[in-house]
C-alpha cells in the first residue's frame, strides 16, 4: 500500500513525506520528484563509501612508512648487536692472551729442527735431507707463523694466502741480494721450464708486433741497398735450424732459446710491404700531368712539388742536427741551407733509359758525396734531353725562384732560408738544359768563351775583362737566343739542312748560345779518374826496345802530367780545402795544360776545362763559401742511379708502367721516413776528413824515404827520385813547362814524334 502510516523517514529524522502525502486521494502521483529524491540519497551513501576508502588507503600508506622505518631500526640494532659481539670476541681474544703470558714458563722447551733448511745444489725447489714429509711440515709452520704478521685481525680463523704469499715475496726481494736471487730462479726448475718462458714468450710476441720490429725489419730491407724478397726471407730465416722429420724430408724448425720461446724475427716479406705501401709519401705527381698542362708528348715518371719536399728535409736534418750535429753553417749563417739540385741521365733496367733530378744539402759537406743524402726530385723513363724534360727545368727554376732567399717555417715550427748554389751535372746535361750548343761547337765549353783558336793560350786565366776568357754573361745569352729564334724564322730547314748555317751564325757571333737558358749559373764537374800504378805502367813500357825518341818523349810527358793531375785531382776533388791548396791547384792545373799543349798532339775540351776552369771555379767556390769544389761532387748522384735500379730490380711483380711510383716509395721510406722514426740509424760526423787524399798512394801520402812522388822505388845510386823523374828528359819536360817554349835539346824528340 502506498502512502499513509508507511512512509520512511528523512534523513533529519523527520518521517519521509511522499510526494502525494500532501495532496488528497484523487491527485495525481509525483514520479519525477520521487527519482530525484532518491537518487540524491543513493550519492550522499556513495560519498560515504569513498570517504572511507580514502581514510583506508591513508591507514595503508602510514603503515607501510612505519614497517620502513622498522626495518632500518632492525637494521641498525643488528649492526650495533654486531659490533658488540666483535668487540666481545675481542675482549674474550685479549683476555686469552693474557691468560697466556701469565702462565708459568714450561720447563720443556719445544725442539729445534735437527737440520737447518737449506736448497739443493741442482734444484732451488727443494731443501737438502729432509723428506716431503718434512719439507711439507715445515712450509705449513712458516705459513702459520706468518699470517698473523701479513693477515688482519678479522681474517684469523681463514685462510688468507695471497696476503701471506704477497709478505713471503716483498721480504724475500727486499733482503736477498741480486746474486742469490738469480742463483734462486736458475736452479728451480718451476721458474725456468714453466714460469718465465710464460713470460718470455709473451713478450716475444708483443715484440715481433711493435714499431720497434717494423722499423728494424725495414732497415735489414733498406740499409746497404735494398735486398731482394729472398734474400730478405732468408735473412730472418738465418737463425732456423734444419730438421729431418720422419719422412727423410727436411724442413725449417725455429730456432728457440728457451723452452717454448722462439727466437724474435723481422717481420714477414708480405706483411713489411703492405705496411711499406701504407706509409704516405706526401704530394707525388704524374709527368703526364704536367705534359697536359704544357702541351708536350708525355713519357712515364712522377716528380715532387720543390717548396713541400725542400721543408720536409730541412725539418728531418734540423732534427738530425739536434741529436748529432752534421750540418755546416756556411759564414755562420744559422739556418741557411745551401741547395744543389742536379740532372743526369742513366740506364735504368735493360735496354732502356732514364733521367733522374736529385737534390741535397751543401751544409752536409762531405755527405753530399754519398748517394744516401742526394734526395730524388723527379725521375723519368726518357732521355735527359727531351723536350719535357727541358720544360721540367723551366718549371724547376719557377719553384726555385719562389723559394729562394725567403723566411720559411718548417711542420715543427723551424725557421730556414733555402738558397740554390750549385747545379752538379755533367757536360751534355748542363749544354742541353742550358739551351748550348755541344761540346764539339766552336766555342765548346759552358765555363766561359775559349774556342778551338784560342784554347790552345798558354798561361790564360779565366775572370774580367783583362783575363784572357771570361764566363758566359746571361744577359748576353739572352740576347743571342733571340737573333738565334729570329734567324730560324726565316729558315725554311733550321734544324735539317739548314742547320750549318745556324751554328755558323752562333760561332760567327763568338757564343754557343742556341736557345733562352732557364737556368742563370750551372756548374760542372768532369768525374774523377785516376790511377795509383800509372808509372808502373809507364815504367814497363820504357823497357820495351827500339822505342823511338818521340815514344820515349811521349811517355815521359805521361808520367809528368799524371803526377799533376793527381796532384789536382786529390785538391779539387775535397770538400775542406785551404787558401794554399786553392793556389797551389792553380798551379799544377796551369802545368797539366801547358805539357799537353807543348808537348802532346791536341787540346780536347775536358783538358782546358782541367786546365782553366776547375781552378777558377774553385776558387770562386772557395772565396764564397770556405770550401772546395768536392760539394759539387757527382759521386754520391752517380752512385744513386744504381740504388734506384736496385729498388726495381727487388721488388716483386714490379709494373714497368708504376715502376717510377715503386722507386719513388722505396727512396722515400729508406731515405726520409725511415730517418725520421729512427735518427740514430745512419751516424752522421762532421769530421774533418780529405777522403781525396787516396787518390795519392799511401807510400808518397806518408811521405816514404823509398819512393818518388811519382809512386816509383827511388834508384839507388840516386836518392833524390825514381829513374824517370831524375832523367836529363824529364827535366827538359819541367823546363818547357815552366818556360812555355820547346828547348833546342828537346827539339830531335819533338820532331820524331811529331
Amino acid at each position: 500500500m502506498i502512502g499513509g502510516e508507511n512512509s520512511e523517514p528523512s534523513d533529519s529524522g523527520e518521517p519521509f513525506s511522499p510526494p502525494w502525502a500532501a495532496s488528497n486521494k484523487k491527485t495525481r502521483f509525483l514520479i519525477g520528484k520521487y527519482q530525484q529524491l532518491k537518487k540524491e540519497k543513493v550519492n550522499a551513501e556513495m560519498q560515504k563509501l569513498l570517504d572511507a576508502d580514502a581514510q583506508i588507503l591513508e591507514l595503508k600508506r602510514q603503515l607501510a612508512a612505519d614497517r620502513v622505518n622498522i626495518d632500518e631500526l632492525g637494521t641498525k640494532l643488528h649492526n650495533k648487536q654486531e659490533i658488540v659481539r666483535r668487540r666481545k670476541r675481542k675482549i674474550t681474544e685479549l683476555k686469552a692472551i693474557a691468560n697466556e703470558n701469565e702462565r708459568p714458563i714450561q720447563l720443556k722447551k719445544p725442539r729445534k729442527p735437527y737440520v737447518s733448511s737449506k736448497v739443493q745444489n741442482d734444484s732451488s725447489d727443494k731443501l737438502e735431507q729432509l723428506s716431503r714429509f718434512q719439507q711439507l711440515r715445515r712450509k705449513k709452520k712458516t705459513i702459520a707463523a706468518l699470517k698473523p704478521i701479513h693477515c688482519g685481525s678479522n681474517s684469523m680463523s681463514v685462510s688468507d694466502d695471497k696476503s701471506v704469499q704477497d709478505g713471503l715475496w716483498t721480504t724475500l726481494i727486499g733482503t736477498t741480494s741480486r746474486q742469490v736471487m738469480e742463483s734462486y730462479i736458475a736452479n728451480s726448475a718451476v721458474c725456468m721450464n714453466d714460469i718465465i718462458p710464460k713470460i718470455v714468450k709473451r713478450r716475444v710476441q708483443e715484440c715481433e708486433k711493435s714499431d720497434q720490429n717494423q722499423l728494424r725489419s725495414m732497415r735489414v730491407l733498406y740499409e746497404g741497398g735494398m735486398v731482394s724478397k729472398w734474400k730478405y726471407t732468408n735473412i730472418r730465416n738465418s737463425s732456423d735450424v734444419m730438421k729431418q722429420s720422419s719422412d727423410q724430408s727436411r724442413k725449417n724448425k725455429k730456432s728457440q732459446f728457451m723452452q717454448s720461446c722462439d727466437i724474435p724475427k723481422i717481420l714477414p716479406y708480405k706483411t713489411l710491404m703492405s705496411y711499406i705501401k701504407n706509409i704516405d709519401l706526401g704530394e707525388v705527381l704524374s709527368l703526364e700531368i704536367l705534359a697536359e698542362k704544357l702541351s708536350i708528348e708525355s713519357v712515364p715518371g712522377v716528380y715532387r712539388p720543390l717548396k713541400p719536399f725542400l721543408l720536409r728535409l730541412a725539418d728531418m736534418y734540423l732534427t738530425l742536427h739536434e741529436k748529432d750535429p752534421c750540418l755546416q753553417w756556411f759564414n755562420g749563417e744559422e739556418g741557411v741551407l745551401y741547395v744543389a739540385v742536379g740532372a743526369d741521365g742513366a740506364p735504368f733496367g735493360k735496354d732502356d733509359t732514364a733521367t733522374a733530378y736529385l737534390v741535397s744539402f751543401l751544409n752536409l759537406l762531405q755527405r753530399v758525396q754519398s748517394c744516401n743524402d742526394n734526395h730524388l726530385l723527379l725521375g723519368a723513363n726518357c732521355e735527359e734531353d727531351l723536350a719535357l724534360m727541358k720544360s721540367y727545368t723551366n718549371h724547376l727554376r719557377e719553384e726555385m725562384e719562389e723559394v729562394e732567399g725567403k723566411q720559411l717555417t718548417t711542420e715543427r715550427g723551424k725557421q730556414v732560408v733555402f738558397k740554390f748554389e750549385l747545379i752538379p751535372s755533367d757536360m751534355k746535361c748542363m749544354s742541353s738544359h742550358s739551351g748550348e750548343l755541344n761540346n764539339c761547337a766552336t766555342y765548346f765549353s759552358p765555363f766561359s768563351n775559349v774556342n778551338q783558336t784560342s784554347k790552345r793560350t798558354i798561361g790564360g786565366t779565366i775572370g774580367g775583362p783583362e783575363a784572357t776568357w771570361q764566363p758566359w754573361d746571361y744577359t748576353k745569352r739572352l740576347v743571342m737566343a733571340e737573333r738565334v729564334e729570329k734567324l730560324k724564322t726565316k729558315l725554311r730547314d733550321p734544324m735539317g739542312k739548314q742547320r750549318n748555317e745556324v751554328t755558323k751564325f752562333i760561332a760567327q757571333n763568338k757564343s754557343r748560345q742556341e736557345f733562352v737558358p732557364p737556368l742563370g749559373i750551372f756548374k760542372g764537374l768532369d768525374s774523377k779518374y785516376f790511377c795509383w800504378e800509372f808509372g808502373t805502367l809507364i815504367q814497363e813500357l820504357l823497357k820495351i826496345p827500339n822505342l823511338s825518341k818521340g815514344h820515349v818523349l811521349k811517355l815521359h810527358t805521361l808520367s809528368f802530367i799524371g803526377v799533376k793531375l793527381r796532384d789536382a785531382v786529390s785538391i779539387y776533388s775535397r770538400v775542406e780545402v785551404s787558401k794554399e791548396q786553392v793556389e797551389n791547384l792553380k798551379v799544377l792545373c796551369q802545368q797539366f795544360f801547358n805539357a799537353n799543349c807543348l808537348l802532346l798532339a791536341d787540346i780536347t775540351p775536358t783538358i782546358w776545362t782541367v786546365g782553366g776552369a776547375i781552378p777558377y771555379h774553385t776558387s770562386k767556390l772557395y772565396q764564397k763559401l770556405g770550401y772546395g769544389l768536392g760539394l759539387n761532387s757527382m759521386q754520391g748522384r752517380e752512385a744513386k742511379h744504381v740504388k734506384l735500379v736496385k729498388y726495381v730490380e727487388n721488388t716483386c711483380n714490379a709494373r714497368k708502367s708504376l715502376r717510377r711510383w715503386t722507386v719513388f716509395r722505396h727512396e722515400f721510406v729508406c731515405m726520409v721516413c725511415l730517418r725520421e722514426k729512427d735518427p740514430y740509424s745512419i751516424a752522421y760526423r762532421c769530421k774533418k776528413r780529405n777522403i781525396s787524399d787516396s787518390y795519392i798512394p799511401k807510400r808518397v801520402r806518408d811521405c816514404d824515404d823509398w819512393f818518388c812522388h811519382c809512386g816509383l822505388p827511388k834508384t839507388a845510386t840516386a836518392n833524390q827520385g825514381c829513374e824517370i823523374c831524375t832523367s836529363d828528359l824529364m827535366k827538359y819536360i819541367k823546363q818547357t813547362v815552366a818556360s812555355g817554349k820547346i828547348p833546342p835539346e828537346l827539339r830531335q824528340f819533338h820532331q820524331n814524334y811529331s
